[in-house]
């Protein structure tokens, strides 16, 4: 599936991000669902997504690793606000 009006790097850096993401999950929850990614590319601050993170996945050094890596890609690209799941 194409995007309309993302270039094809853009969209196969999200698919990475995407896979990545549901690695990460698999590791930290147990599932590779992508809601609570989602939710937390769709908050405003980085602060908001750290204690989220800490909410849901604990504060554990992989639970931050992930927080810090997710703000740092929603950074690098704004459009990631509009989530991941459905690529």
């Amino acid at each position: 599936m194409v995007t309309i009006g993302v270039s094809p790097r853009r969209q196969k850096n999200k698919r990475a991000l995407q896979q990545w993401c549901k690695r990460a999950m698999k590791t930290l929850n147990g599932s590779e669902d992508l809601t609570l990614v989602d939710f937390l590319l769709s908050l405003a601050s980085a602060g908001e997504v750290q204690e989220y993170v800490g909410l849901y996945l604990g504060n554990t050094p992989k639970a931050t690793e992930f927080g810090l890596e997710l703000v740092k890609q929603k950074r690098a690209d704004p459009s990631l606000k509009d989530g991941i799941s459905r690529l």
